[in-house]
């Protein structure tokens, strides 16, 4: 088992996620202005940790939630065989892609905070993963089912305006995270299946 799996458990990295969102959603405050939310300006004068800290928090405690049930949902239909550091790069490249891409795609939007973003990359890049390595028409239906709830725009707020551009950026990025990780996979750089 790799290194993170073994501190944390095959099926840990999502709780602690869970558990991460919950306390920073708490103590930064339901709020646009905080120093955890991507802001361009902010970005702008260097404050590089809003790339990642953005998807983090949220902008209500129904806002919270609803991701948090989402998070659970994905974790487990989809994402429930990936090993931790496969879950954590998952994530990781879905926040820094959907972060990139609303920052030199996006030039109008000055703030973005929540983690639906990077569920859409969880599913997109979960799936696609499962699907090659376990060939089960399932997740084929998964990307599917996600691209066509991506082209109909569903709204699920009427608390705050969804960005919808970022489940497409998060989508994108989460077959990007799948791509590099079949270039890894071919060179054996990292073996994300090692034993100990």
């Amino acid at each position: 088992m790799d290194l993170i799996g073994r501190l944390l458990g095959r099926r840990s990295a999502p709780a602690m996620l869970i558990v991460i969102v919950v306390v920073l959603s708490l103590l930064a405050g339901f709020s646009s202005a905080n120093s955890l939310v991507w802001q361009r300006a902010a970005l702008s004068e260097g404050d590089y940790w809003r790339l990642l800290s953005a998807h983090l928090v949220h902008l209500s405690p129904r806002h919270l939630l609803m991701n948090l049930l989402a998070l659970w949902l994905v974790s487990e239909l989809i994402c429930k065989t990936l090993s931790s550091a496969q879950w954590i790069s998952l994530s990781v490249v879905s926040a820094l892609g959907i972060s990139l891409s609303l920052w030199l795609l996006q030039p109008q939007l000055h703030w973005y905070a929540g983690l639906s973003g990077v569920l859409h990359g969880l599913w997109s890049g979960g799936a696609a993963y499962r699907w090659i390595i376990e060939r089960k028409k399932i997740f084929l239906l998964a990307l599917l089912a996600l691209f066509i709830r991506l082209m109909i725009g569903v709204q699920v707020s009427n608390e705050f305006s969804v960005i919808a551009v970022a489940h497409w950026y998060g989508a994108c990025s989460g077959l990007l995270w799948l791509a590099l990780t079949q270039v890894h996979e071919r060179l054996h750089v990292f073996d994300y299946n090692a034993r100990c």
